[in-house]
């Protein structure tokens, strides 16, 4: 569980004390960011929507062992929960409402009228480049000189979406249209409005800032069978005390996520049975070294 932050300089501090006064001479952050993000969930025995796509391994680390986190890398995560806040109460005289499941998790909007479900996430533009269809299209100008000289300039090219059936964003989506419907809300259509907040949309081809990404329907059987297995997963490695497998190279985005985005990935690495090639991945900086 979260127990610690790391400020500034590369110290940490324990959450208790950094409450109670921050160690630096300038804080990093507000109070109220610092408690938002300080929040813990404690394992409930089932998996959230939001767990698909976050390996099993990880998972249960994050409950099993204190961690750190830079309260500033969540900020977004409060951004997004202000950011869905404000488009409910504009849209709750419109026939859409936030919903919430008796048997937990919100999906950020239900069109009553429509019968759409709809989620909002605000993330960098590698994960949306992630679900795009980017071509590579000749540009008609060469390089005039260096390496390259005589070669046709490229770039990326958006020419639509490529969300596979499989993918973490679909499934949680599915998820959340299978909860509705139990509860009597058909659903005829999905869609995940996305607001990339790095500014890197250039890099990947993409031209926009906010994007509508329908999300294709996913059998009712393939859903439950991926959060089932994810519960089951944890629940079993809670009950022996025996760690997980290590996260899939899909979980791992192929080593971009391990050092740089997993908050216990230190935790990960000190344990027996890895690969080399999954010691490789857990070893990465984003810079690639």
């Amino acid at each position: 569980m979260k127990d610690s932050f790391v400020c500034p300089d590369g110290e940490q501090i324990l959450i208790s004390d950094c409450l109670l006064k921050c160690r630096m001479d300038e804080v990093c952050c507000s109070e109220a960011t610092r408690r938002l993000v300080s929040e813990n969930r404690p394992w409930g025995g089932s998996a959230s929507p939001s767990m698909a796509g976050k390996g099993v391994r990880q998972a249960y680390l994050e409950y099993t062992n204190n961690f750190a986190i830079k309260p500033t890398d969540q900020i977004f995560a409060v951004y997004g929960t202000r950011h869905h806040a404000q488009k409910e109460e504009v849209m709750e005289d419109h026939g859409q409402t936030e919903m919430s499941f008796e048997d937990g998790g919100t999906v950020d909007l239900y069109d009553h009228k429509k019968q759409d479900l709809w989620d909002y996430k605000l993330v960098g533009a590698y994960a949306v480049s992630k679900r795009a269809r980017i071509d590579i299209e000749g540009t008609g100008n060469r390089y005039k000189s260096g390496k390259r000289a005589g070669e046709e300039r490229t770039r990326k090219v958006f020419k639509g979406w490529a969300v596979n059936r499989t993918d973490e964003w679909a499934l949680q989506m599915n998820y959340y249209r299978i909860k509705a419907e139990r509860e009597e809300k058909p659903v005829q259509n999905m869609y995940i409005e996305v607001t990339i907040r790095d500014g890197k949309e250039e890099w990947y081809g993409l031209d926009r800032k906010v994007y509508v990404i329908p999300i294709p329907h996913v059998e009712d059987e393939i859903v439950i069978q991926t959060y089932d297995l994810i519960s089951y997963g944890i629940n079993e490695a809670m009950n022996s005390g025996i760690t997980p497998d290590v996260c899939s190279e899909e979980e791992r985005w192929e080593g971009r996520k391990c050092k740089d985005y997993c908050p216990v990935w230190d935790h990960c690495i000190k344990l027996e049975g890895l690969t080399k090639k999954e010691k490789e991945d857990i070893s990465k900086h984003k810079e690639g070294k």
